[in-house]
């Protein structure tokens, strides 16, 4: 007897024959969600699954309770010879820039602020030649016994600007990206702010993996000693580690942009912090994380701004029952306010860091 079309549609393996079903089972069947996956020939079943909200709510309980460093420290890279001479980028790839002897210095001089509030470091570095000159001099700086691990972060590279960069061309490019907005323009063979936002997105997610993974303590004593060693993938916390990644200017922005819920006018009021400026988010009583006032002024982030964006930003925290509200300050650097969750526009997104508020001083 030839198959008929459902049998033809759906592998045998999740073929249900609704005769083997109970009426109760063949009701829940047309609900989609019948309890009874095998006929009578014994064909293999299919789980049951919980409705997704349960996934959801899972998942929000994770984030919530896994560990947190007390810090996330994020650095811009030192002085590369593009940073003082633009026609660089025609002649040497982008990712093969140099620092400058300056840069180093530049670097260097981040190590010691960092030492001076680290007990322990994880590192996440973009693999540009820059970044990664700047995380070793970090490192010697704070020294090795205090790097935990280090992993080679290809999604926190730079914007791509194009391949070999014509400094003419990219004058035009910068000039044009003013009148569209710098957010959404995309250089020609490049990549636009809101492209950097979806890879530092899917970022934040693996690290925030990382800080749940419940084999994190089983390696304590891990270090790197070597340059192979420190970019051979292992990545391991200790319950002292804060988090330092190691970046490029637009890229830092986004990220904060990403895991504070800013809107895109909130990011086109910010500039980039000057080379091997230490950004800090620093993580309160509750879990939640702020940008110090150094790091607020660093990225153009005045009181006037702030203030002015206030109106707009919402947040979403965790309360004290464990439960998602949706929040929204109530003067910047103040209380939050937490309202019914049918008072937030429609147009509210929850896949973002959302148990992460806004930025607050």
């Amino acid at each position: 007897m030839s198959p008929n079309l459902d049998q033809i549609l759906q592998p045998p393996s999740v073929r249900i024959d609704s005769s083997a079903c109970t009426e109760e089972e063949e009701d829940s069947m047309n609900d989609g969600d019948c309890s009874s996956n095998a006929d009578d020939a014994g064909r293999s079943r299919s789980p049951k699954l919980p409705p997704y909200g349960a996934f959801k709510r899972r998942s929000r309980a994770a984030a919530c309770t896994g560990f947190r460093p007390k810090r996330i420290i994020l650095v811009r890279h030192g002085e590369s010879m593009g940073n003082i001479d633009e026609h660089t980028y025609s002649q040497i790839p982008d990712w093969k820039v140099p620092l400058t002897g300056r840069g180093h210095l530049e670097a260097r001089c981040a190590g010691e602020q960092i030492k001076k509030i680290v007990k322990k470091a994880v590192f996440y570095v973009s693999p540009y030649r820059r970044t990664v000159e700047t995380y070793e001099e970090i490192a010697k700086t704070i020294g090795l016994d205090k790097v935990v691990s280090v992993r080679s972060e290809p999604r926190i590279r730079e914007q791509d600007f194009g391949n070999f960069q014509c400094p003419t061309e990219m004058l035009k490019c910068k000039q044009e990206r003013e009148r569209f907005g710098r957010f959404f323009y995309r250089f020609p063979h490049g990549e636009s702010g809101a492209d950097v936002y979806d890879r530092v997105t899917t970022f934040l997610e693996s690290m925030k993996r990382h800080w749940n993974d419940p084999t994190r303590g089983s390696l304590r004593e891990y270090r790197p000693r070597t340059r192979s060693d420190v970019f051979a993938g292992h990545l391991r916390y200790t319950d002292d580690s804060d988090v330092v990644i190691v970046t490029h200017g637009v890229t830092l922005r986004i990220f904060l942009m990403r895991w504070f819920n800013w809107t895109v006018d909130l990011f086109e009021e910010t500039y980039n912090p000057h080379n091997c400026d230490v950004v800090v988010m620093v993580r309160d009583d509750e879990g939640h994380y702020q940008l110090t006032e150094d790091s607020l002024n660093l990225l153009g982030l005045t009181d006037s701004v702030l203030k002015n964006a206030s109106n707009t930003m919402i947040g979403m925290r965790y309360n004290g029952s464990g439960q998602l509200c949706h929040y929204q300050p109530v003067t910047v650097g103040g209380d939050w306010e937490c309202f019914p969750e049918s008072d937030v526009g429609d147009d509210y997104s929850e896949d973002g860091e959302d148990e992460d508020d806004v930025t607050s001083k």
